[in-house]
């Protein structure tokens, strides 16, 4: 059940970081093609986010309900200002062996990123 929690986590701020990346992209005007979009709403909201995070733990202010509301405001807003919808064109293709090589890449280290992150602390000065 924990592992659930832990991934829901994952996905909803994966999804808070692309929809305050794509609502600033919107806000600028930028024409940009879906893969760059996407890439750089996710940077550009992940900046936002951790600075928003950043401001309310130094305000005091770090509560996982106020959290989960940040995420449903963010999520809302981008809704509302349609920066889900893509207004250009996509980038040609790759070829099949370079889809191939990225696919079983990210894979393994995706799956090696997720076991360490699962992993106890392990650390001398970490929890006991």
């Amino acid at each position: 059940m924990q592992v659930l929690a832990i991934l829901f986590a994952v996905a909803f701020t994966f999804l808070t970081c692309l929809a305050l990346g794509k609502v600033l992209i919107k806000a600028l005007g930028l024409q940009l093609y879906r893969a760059e979009e996407l890439f750089l709403g996710f940077v550009l909201g992940s900046a936002i986010l951790s600075t928003a995070v950043f401001l309310l733990g130094i305000m005091g202010l770090a509560y996982p309900a106020l959290f989960f509301a940040l995420g449903c405001a963010a999520l809302s807003m981008s809704y509302y200002r349609q920066a889900w919808h893509f207004t250009t064109h996509r980038l040609d293709p790759l070829p099949v062996p370079w889809k191939i090589l990225f696919v079983t890449v990210f894979s393994i280290v995706g799956c090696v990123y997720l076991l360490a992150a699962l992993s106890p602390e392990a650390s001398s000065d970490g929890p006991v």
